[in-house]
């Protein structure tokens, strides 16, 4: 026996889905302009991977800066969600370089704590034995 319950589960996946949809075709420019700086992104990383130091002086802080814009774009959005937006925000470019780098930070933190955490229950377990 199927309860009502266990109905409207299986159809949360397909509303997110939906609601997602919705959320990002109803400002199609911002999405491919997303789109494409996640693909310039990926290109100047692997270009630089491909050639010589001085290509990868170039494209690795170019690709860097487009990471800061993407994090502080993703600030943006749940921000935005948050308080219940319809559709992708407008791409304002002080506000995602803010965003970017106060997201950088925290990543930074939070990745430092993580690792600390991580690299001391390793050697109070003994995984890790440097002595």
């Amino acid at each position: 026996m199927i309860g009502s319950k266990s109905i409207i589960e299986a159809k949360m996946p397909l509303k997110r889905l939906k609601y997602t949809f919705d959320y990002c075709s109803a400002n199609p420019i911002g999405f491919l302009i997303i789109l494409f700086l996640i693909w310039s992104i990926n290109f100047m990383n692997s270009y630089a991977d491909a050639h010589t130091i001085k290509y990868k002086l170039i494209f690795y802080p170019m690709a860097f800066l487009v990471t800061l814009f993407m994090y502080g774009y993703g600030l943006a959005i749940t921000k935005d969600t948050i308080r219940n937006g319809e559709k992708l925000p407008i791409i304002k470019l002080k506000q995602c370089t803010v965003f970017g780098i106060k997201a950088s930070i925290m990543i930074t933190r939070y990745s430092f704590i993580e690792g600390f955490l991580l690299y001391d229950l390793s050697t109070r377990s003994y995984l890790l034995n440097f002595t």
